[in-house]
């Protein structure tokens, strides 16, 4: 049922979106009205997850996540840094398109993001740039630490860490971020590349704030597009799952006690649904039941991260003016959640049953 949804919605033909991208909207949390934001991250993201879900499919499921796979990639090089170097940007740039869905900032000059390390690292974690080597961006990642050894952006004690930082760029304010860490962290080991110095800073930075519990208050201080406790624990779990690091292990069991104990406090169901994957990631077998019309509902108000206009700024503004609505946008994409909900069902081995008048996707024996 998901993995059909999800080619449903893909992309075939549309005059904002080009073939084989998935669509996503970016809402001011003081308006109502979502504009259509075609980026490349939620395509990335969405293409990843369904990669690692391969060997989970009957060959019929296979040949459906196959042919979203190929087409994702059709028009993903649109996204390619602007002289054609082996990073990527959030908007298309061949041609410039930033913010394509919000003319108020797309015309200006300074809307023009710089690429990102989070973007780069997906994109490459489901396809290799055509010319580039894994080595050879990796050490672009470490160039900008070394170019911004000391931070005053986030909290004191992580200021000096020389964890990776969030953006390709000589001008724009850096900031380090907890789960941008953690994707990047993701590529070098799945690339199986050598760690370094900065790598052992990334794994450290990490652990520490996990140990501090900043993940689970004020998360925009520590990740400023990620900021809810459940979608930090996720980059973190799916570090542990994927790759062979064992340095994340001592910190299972808190995590697994946090999981549990914001499955009671969250009311959304799709931020369920990511608790659950993340107590799976972790070893777990939790049991779990979604009634599907209110799954229907809470997807289209589930955004997996904000637009924060504050990341990269001093520490003191973060925290006075960070949390304000009219400085964030909630980004939000449907079929991100879709994939969600079928990496739900394969991992936790979940079905669509009919239980009384209702439809639930359930896991629950009998």
């Amino acid at each position: 049922m998901f993995l059909d949804q999800l080619a449903q919605q893909q992309i075939v033909s549309d005059p904002f979106y080009d073939e084989g991208l998935f669509p996503s909207q970016m809402i001011w949390k003081l308006g109502n009205h979502p504009a259509q934001d075609d980026n490349i991250f939620y395509n990335v993201a969405i293409l990843y997850t369904l990669k690692s879900l391969l060997k989970t499919f009957n060959e019929e499921e296979l040949g459906t996540a196959e042919s979203i796979l190929k087409n994702g990639l059709k028009n993903i090089e649109k996204y390619r840094n602007r002289n054609n170097e082996i990073t990527y940007n959030y908007y298309q740039t061949h041609p410039e398109k930033p913010f394509p869905g919000l003319t108020i900032f797309s015309k200006w000059e300074m809307a023009k993001l710089p690429d990102d390390l989070d973007s780069t690292v997906l994109k490459w974690l489901v396809k290799h740039h055509p010319e580039g080597k894994p080595e050879e961006l990796k050490k672009l990642m470490e160039q900008e630490t070394f170019k911004f050894p000391v931070l005053n952006s986030s909290y004191p004690e992580y200021n000096n860490s020389m964890a990776y930082r969030t953006w390709f760029s000589d001008k724009m304010s850096q900031d380090v971020d907890v789960s941008v860490n953690c994707n990047i962290l993701l590529f070098v080991l799945k690339n199986n590349l050598p760690l370094s110095e900065i790598d052992r800073a990334a794994i450290e930075f990490v652990k520490q704030v996990i140990k501090d519990k900043r993940h689970l208050k004020n998360g925009h201080l520590i990740s400023a597009f990620y900021q809810k406790p459940a979608i930090i624990i996720y980059h973190i779990a799916r570090v542990i799952s994927d790759t062979n690091l064992s340095d994340f292990d001592e910190l299972k069991p808190q995590l697994i006690e946090e999981i549990k104990e914001e499955l009671n406090k969250v009311k959304n169901d799709i931020e369920k649904v990511i608790l659950y994957i993340c107590w799976i990631k972790l070893g777990g077998s939790p049991e779990f039941e979604f009634d599907l019309k209110k799954v229907n509902r809470d997807i289209k108000k589930f955004y997996w991260f904000r637009t924060n206009f504050l990341c990269g700024w001093p520490f003191i503004y973060k925290r006075l003016f960070g949390h304000w609505r009219i400085l964030n946008y909630n980004n939000l994409s449907i079929p991100y959640s879709t994939i969600h909900l079928l990496e739900l069902k394969q991992l936790g081995k979940g079905k669509i049953i009919q239980k009384g008048e209702n439809k639930v996707f359930t896991n629950k024996k009998g």
